[in-house]
């Protein structure tokens, strides 16, 4: 059956406190404080929807929504890591909104997750998934409440709008990686005032995990950094983009190529306002167009070729340009 805790001001739950129901939903509120899982505090279904809501912070200790959604909201605070016994969050889907932060720059939420949105204010969002990650598009998370004499009314149920894009409204990093799979932007990620951006996807076998935009990635002042175990694919609508006085772009492909897609009416972009643009890869570059302004562009294609993706735009704009090709 469905479960519905509720709290006048914040609610708590010890490692004794575990939550657990089938194919139901667990919905938990703070109406006028934070929502506290004890590290060991696990709250599971076996693939209903799981909703926390605190009007301040909430806790992670362990969500897991098997093939369920999870939605976590932290209201005027911060959604954070508070242990390690469980991963954070495990779900199909992530639904991610708080004011100061998710997750933190020295202990990242641990997710396993397919798709994943996020929003914050400021501070920051920091997550690491365990396998294969999305940055993607979310329906509404709903959940049932349950009444007070015991039945679920569909005028209670309680749902969490649609969430797209991983975006910092504020200032405030973004660092998104997997441990061992590809990572793919679907939706924007985005910081609108100033920080940095780090998206990753990193292995623990097989040299066969890349990153794959497909959105745009961009900051209004700050550097960012595309680093793929394997290779790195920009889309036509993957564009990167940097604002501020001599803030980089740093893209790797550490065992394969880096391919920047021409349409022959679109094109992949690289753009900063002056600051340094490089492209490194072990295999080879197929450039599409990379803008560094008054800055400096550096192509290296370690053990293949440096090519042309195609005419839609100059290759490279930039006051110097150093090129190094294996083959």
């Amino acid at each position: 059956g469905h479960l519905s805790l509720r709290a006048a001001a914040g609610f708590s739950q010890t490692a004794a406190g575990d939550l657990l129901t089938g194919n139901a939903t667990i919905d938990v509120e703070a109406q006028a404080g934070s929502i506290t899982m004890a590290d060991g505090a696990v709250a599971t279904t076996t693939g209903g929807n799981i909703r926390y809501l605190a009007s301040q912070n909430v806790a992670l200790g362990g969500l897991n929504a098997g093939s369920g959604n999870v939605s976590v909201t932290a209201t005027t605070g911060a959604i954070t890591d508070n242990g390690n016994a469980d991963k954070d969050i495990q779900a199909n889907q992530a639904r991610l909104w708080a004011a100061t932060g998710i997750g933190a720059n020295t202990n990242h939420l641990d997710t396993a997750v397919a798709t994943l949105a996020a929003r914050t204010v400021s501070t920051g969002i920091y997550v690491t998934d365990d396998d294969a990650l999305t940055i993607g598009s979310l329906a509404a998370i709903s959940v049932n409440r349950v009444d007070v004499d015991g039945t679920v009314p569909g005028a209670l149920v309680q749902t969490d709008g649609a969430l797209a894009e991983a975006r910092v409204t504020g200032s405030g990093s973004v660092v998104l990686g997997t441990l061992n799979g590809t990572l793919t932007v679907s939706q924007a990620v985005a910081i609108d005032v100033a920080g940095n951006i780090r998206l990753t996807a990193q292995t623990t076998g097989a040299s066969d995990k890349d990153v794959v935009l497909n959105a745009p990635v961009s900051t209004a002042s700050g550097n960012l950094s595309v680093i793929a175990n394997r290779s790195v694919t920009q889309g036509v609508l993957g564009d990167l983009t940097v604002g501020g006085a001599g803030m980089t772009i740093d893209v790797q492909a550490q065992n394969g190529s880096i391919t920047m897609t021409d349409s022959g009416t679109d094109i992949a972009l690289a753009v900063t306002a002056g600051g340094n643009l490089r492209y490194l890869a072990a295999g080879s570059v197929a450039v599409g167009g990379l803008n560094a302004g008054a800055g400096l562009v550096s192509i290296i294609a370690t053990s293949g070729s440096i090519t042309d993706s195609g005419d839609f735009a100059l290759d490279v704009q930039a006051a110097k340009l150093r090129l190094v090709a294996g083959i």
